[in-house]
């Protein structure tokens, strides 16, 4: 009974032993398998918000063009707000 005792605790010592030196090895490769997936799926995502980020800045762009640049710390830097408060304080 004992002999078979040591045997099981022998068996499952080498067993958490090939599981704990085989980690190092197989984490980095399943890691780059992982990230190499990602990376092909990413790839068409990448370039779908590419083309939003591109739609947005020239919505942005337009934007400003017809409404007019206004500073936003200080209301009386547009010039016709200047030649307005000029011209009617002076």
């Amino acid at each position: 009974m004992k002999n078979r005792k040591s045997v099981w605790l022998g068996g499952l010592s080498i067993f958490a032993c090939g599981v704990c030196c085989s980690l190092p090895i197989l984490g980095p490769l399943i890691g780059v398998a992982v990230l190499a997936s990602l990376a092909t799926w990413l790839e068409s995502l990448a370039i779908l918000l590419l083309g939003v980020g591109v739609v947005f800045f020239l919505l942005v762009r337009l934007r400003k063009k017809t409404t007019g640049a206004v500073c936003s710390t200080a209301c009386n830097c547009n010039p016709k707000q200047i030649r307005v408060d000029q011209t009617t304080v002076g």
